[in-house]
């Protein structure tokens, strides 16, 4: 096991809105982004729920209620609390001297050296991500215990400097974007407020929920070049993101909620390729994968073949 467990819990701790965590941060910060280490918003599961019924009534339609409801049953059935947002950030030099001093002695196990040691593209550098808690209805703060962890990252569409997670999550009113966004009559209802729903649905479940920003986005667009598809980056993303939140729950929590050392990985088109380096990145610093998703076109023949073959199909058609 990497990390110790079990702190000592020291009463409750009751995190509100502009809450800011001490724990490693750059000195470098973008006014115009949000603040490192700090709340962001909350979301209510009422919300979360409304965004899933808004997405899946558009991809299956009014016509069969019972596919409907069996589907949102599947996908929020599990759903029951209000989810606190939050930014992380960190960097690898703010984690070497812990990651180091925590290999078992005389194991061969240093493989996050080769996306987070010195010598590595970055190392310095500070990334973000999204952390997100469950909140306990009786205390108003985050669950109490040790809380299994779920990942999702972007997919390639908008993929942009705003796009990253930490920079594209509403700070304003959540309910008057879901307000703005259910008057639409289609597309992509989480895309339309840049919502994360993989972590939502997760941490209104009750896990604790991890979306780190790539290489070039966020916090590190200031002082990297924007990385696209690239293994390294995204293992070395992916280990800030873990230790950034893990730091940042037990600090805020004064130790009463930490996370797991077991988690889930999510992503589709850019983000399956990325579920795949980032599972590969937590398991060099102790994370067990529990379960991994990744709906990529390098891995799937299927989603290979329409991307190419119905390219041509359409020009030779416009021909």
């Amino acid at each position: 096991m990497l990390f110790s467990r079990y702190f000592a819990c020291i009463g409750v701790a009751t995190i509100t809105m502009g809450l800011m965590v001490e724990v490693a941060a750059s000195d470098h910060h973008d006014m115009n982004l949000p603040p490192c280490n700090t709340v962001i918003n909350i979301m209510t599961v009422d919300q979360i729920r409304a965004m899933a019924a808004s997405t899946i009534g558009d991809l299956l339609g009014d016509e069969n209620q019972d596919q409907l409801d069996d589907a949102l049953m599947t996908y929020t059935g599990t759903t029951k609390y209000d989810v606190l947002v939050s930014k992380v950030c960190g960097s690898c030099a703010d984690y070497y001297d812990r990651l180091v001093g925590q290999q078992s002695d005389g194991e061969d196990n240093d493989a996050w050296m080769e996306h987070c040691g010195p010598d590595v593209y970055g190392y310095n550098a500070t990334h973000s991500a999204l952390v997100l808690h469950p909140i306990d209805p009786m205390t108003n703060a985050p669950l109490n215990g040790v809380r299994n962890v779920i990942f999702q990252y972007k997919g390639a569409t908008g993929f942009s400097l705003e796009d990253a997670f930490s920079t594209s999550f509403p700070t304003i009113n959540i309910t008057e974007a879901l307000s703005s966004a259910l008057n639409q009559t289609s597309g992509d209802f989480f895309a339309s407020i840049n919502l994360p729903e993989v972590l939502l649905v997760g941490a209104s479940s009750g896990l604790i929920a991890i979306g780190p920003d790539y290489m070039g986005t966020g916090e590190s667009a200031a002082m990297l070049d924007r990385a696209f598809n690239t293994a390294q980056s995204v293992q070395q993303t992916t280990v800030v993101a873990y230790l950034a939140a893990y730091d940042y729950t037990v600090a805020a929590t004064n130790g009463c909620t930490q996370m797991s050392d077991t988690a889930a990985v999510f992503g589709f088109s850019l983000g399956g390729a990325a579920a795949i380096w980032g599972s590969l990145a937590l398991s060099t610093i102790g994370v067990s994968i529990e379960r991994c998703f990744s709906g990529s076109g390098v891995y799937s023949n299927v989603l290979i073949a329409q991307g190419i073959f119905g390219k041509w199909e359409k020009e030779r058609d416009a021909q």
